[in-house]
């Protein structure tokens, strides 16, 4: 009978732990250029347009990050693709360089932040042969997260 209520009551803990006044935060890609040239085509709402990619092409995409009513706490590149070297650039002094790791995709904001913008560098460094998946992810207070996902499809002269 015990182990019955505390099943019944666990769910509850959970919920009482949970900030229900966070929203989960505002991650929008705004733009999507080749070589960083913001004077192209922008592609945020056309990924599907972009032109193949080959060795040597550098893709900026720039993002809002909203917390949506809380400082944000981190941005994360999931990057697992050896043809793709990606870097983040943001402005001013919003992350947190003690406990950033840029190089490894991790970014930490500073207390205060809840809405700013940053731009990924994706370098193509090796041919793509496959589709190649970077994935975003934004935290804040809010119990969950937002996360995006760009593919990049294999160039044909690759396959």
């Amino acid at each position: 009978m015990r182990k019955l209520l505390i099943l019944l009551l666990l769910p509850l803990l959970f919920l009482g732990c949970a900030d229900s006044d966070s929203e989960i935060p505002v991650m929008k890609i705004v733009g999507v250029f080749m070589g960083g040239d913001e004077e192209e085509t922008n592609y945020a709402n056309k990924f599907s347009e972009l032109p193949d990619l080959q060795v040597g092409d550098e893709v900026d995409i720039v993002f809002t990050l909203n917390g949506n009513g809380d400082d944000l706490k981190s941005f994360i590149v999931v990057n697992d693709n050896a043809a793709i070297k990606t870097i983040m650039f943001f402005l001013g002094d919003e992350i947190s360089l003690e406990f950033s790791e840029l190089n490894e995709g991790k970014a930490v904001f500073v207390d205060g932040v809840n809405d700013t913008w940053v731009t990924v560098k994706a370098k193509i460094v090796a041919p793509i042969t496959e589709e190649q998946v970077l994935s975003f992810h934004l935290f804040s207070k809010a119990p969950e997260g937002a996360k995006a996902q760009l593919t990049f499809r294999a160039s044909q002269s690759n396959k």
